[in-house]
């Protein structure tokens, strides 16, 4: 079988190169063990965020190849495991060349990831829309809370003649629980809308937009009250 010699014979066994040589290596080697674990906690941390996942270990596994290869660099200065760095170096090319083509096949996936400035963008969009929402949302509450609070009864009615909302007050004057009011419809309170009445009064209603008019009314107990209505259509 062929001799071989270290490698430390081609750099002479001089204390200056060869101490270049190992510290690089070792440092680079640090460096390269470095970075997985790195790229681990990372991955730790924000996994749920992460597109091709896997393209990072991939880049884990070439990056500890690579540390391997500069580890056998050091190795072979006193030790001829030649044969043993030629696998090394083998396995580390098959680990670079399976991560440089993965890398190109996500790489139109990769292309299409927004940008920091149009993460931005949209963020400063959404936080708008939050804003608007929110001063909506306020008048809202305002406008709930002047209609709940209201001392005339206001209820809205759909064209079936079902109760969808009422206030309290609305309720109350008919001596009504508010749940309870919001199961009847208008024939329920006043006997004289029959099917046929309401339809044409709904009609009348959407054409005109707005109507006034006095009824009268039944309460729980069966009184009659008299009530003086002011009807709005409003389509939603």
């Amino acid at each position: 079988p062929a001799l071989t010699i270290p490698h430390g014979y081609c750099l002479s066994w001089q204390s200056g190169l060869l101490a270049l040589h190992v510290l690089s290596n070792a440092l680079i080697d640090l460096s390269y063990i470095a970075i997985p674990i790195t790229i681990y906690v990372f991955l730790r941390q924000k996994h749920q965020y992460l597109i091709g996942k896997h393209l990072f270990w991939m880049f884990a596994a070439f990056i500890i190849a690579c540390a391997m290869t500069h580890s056998m660099d050091v190795v072979v200065i006193w030790n001829p495991h030649y044969w043993l760095q030629g696998f090394i170096l083998a396995i580390t090319a098959l680990v670079s060349l399976a991560t440089a083509i993965e890398l190109a096949r996500q790489m139109p996936k990769l292309l299409q990831l927004p940008t920091v400035s149009q993460l931005q963008a949209v963020n400063q969009q959404l936080a708008e829309q939050i804003a608007q929402r929110e001063k909506l949302e306020k008048k809202l509450r305002l406008t709930q809370f002047s209609i709940d609070t209201a001392s005339e009864g206001i209820y809205w009615i759909r064209s079936d003649a079902s109760i969808v909302y009422a206030n309290h007050a609305a309720s109350s004057m008919l001596d009504y629980e508010l749940d309870e009011f919001l199961t009847l419809k208008i024939s329920d309170i006043n006997p004289n809308h029959s099917n046929e009445f309401w339809t044409a009064h709904w009609q009348d209603l959407k054409t005109q937009k707005n109507l006034k008019f006095e009824t009268p009314v039944r309460k729980k107990d069966g009184q009659f009250i008299t009530a003086a209505i002011a009807a709005n259509f409003v389509e939603y």
